[in-house]
């Protein structure tokens, strides 16, 4: 394409309400000393499609753990950062 479509980032707090939201369907639990609006200052400004790429990573970085329930942490986030978005 020759054209090209400007857009902008959501807002950090239209992040984190998406987030909330995405992460109550799925019953995703943060451990306790890990915020979700942590994560959100973690992704800095991002689009909707990539801060779900990270959490979808995160949850399953918790996941490989093995432990029940699955809590996502930190260290989670901040390895599916690395691996998502480089």
């Amino acid at each position: 394409f020759s054209e090209k479509v400007a857009f902008e980032l959501p807002s950090q707090d239209a992040v984190l309400g998406h987030l909330a939201s995405w992460m109550r369907a799925r019953n995703v639990a943060l451990e306790a000393s890990f915020e979700l609006a942590g994560l959100v200052e973690l992704l800095g400004e991002t689009s909707i499609a990539d801060a779900e790429a990270v959490v979808q990573a995160a949850l399953n970085i918790a996941i490989g753990r093995g432990d029940t329930p699955v809590v996502l942490t930190r260290h989670d986030a901040l390895h599916a950062i690395q691996l998502v978005l480089g």
